[in-house]
């Protein structure tokens, strides 16, 4: 809740999660309760031709977590939770501004109703297969500051990505390379 002058205002602040949150079975505890959750995996599975709840629930193929699927797994995901809140709140808990971490800002465009779903996943399913295609490597968080880090890593041929939090820094590099860090 925000503050307001002096009142507190109920309506919900919305934080997308980005990359790194998948998990094999995300989602399936939903789309067993709620027929909106479903009702958003069926809209996902027909807007990229494969379907995102076998991929998201089981993981057949072990590709949850190969960026190029992700981050459309997410970006459902997400979705899904938003519209389950939605109907347990019949509609009423509408949130006054919505947010992402990297790829949760496309999550947030979609809750605010600035895409629809099947556009969001088009947007997502392209940034995806270009990472897929040009990004080599990976990223790792570490628990420590950018400063503690900035000196070490240029040691390991890795560099800083970002800045999580003040004390958890993410650096990109090659697998090994980020292994060896």
């Amino acid at each position: 809740m925000q503050h307001n002058g002096n009142r507190l205002d109920p309506r919900p602040l919305l934080i997308f999660p980005g990359q790194g949150s998948q998990y094999r079975g995300m989602g399936s505890d939903l789309c067993a309760d709620f027929q909106v959750a479903r009702d958003v995996y069926d809209r996902a599975s027909a807007a990229l031709d494969y379907d995102m709840s076998a991929l998201s629930f089981t993981d057949p193929n072990e590709q949850l977590n190969h960026t190029r699927y992700t981050q459309p797994a997410i970006l459902t995901h997400s979705i899904a939770c938003y519209e389950v809140m939605r109907d347990l709140t019949n509609d009423r808990m509408r949130p006054v501004a919505a947010a992402g971490h990297s790829l949760g800002e496309y999550s947030a465009l979609v809750a605010s109703g600035a895409l629809s779903l099947e556009h969001g996943l088009q947007l997502v399913n392209r940034r995806a297969a270009l990472m897929s295609e040009h990004g080599k490597g990976g990223m790792a968080a570490f628990p420590l500051d950018a400063d503690t880090l900035r000196p070490i890593v240029p040691g390991f041929y890795c560099g800083i990505g970002g800045c999580n939090v003040p004390e958890q820094t993410v650096v990109g590099g090659a697998d090994a390379d980020l292994e060896r860090l």
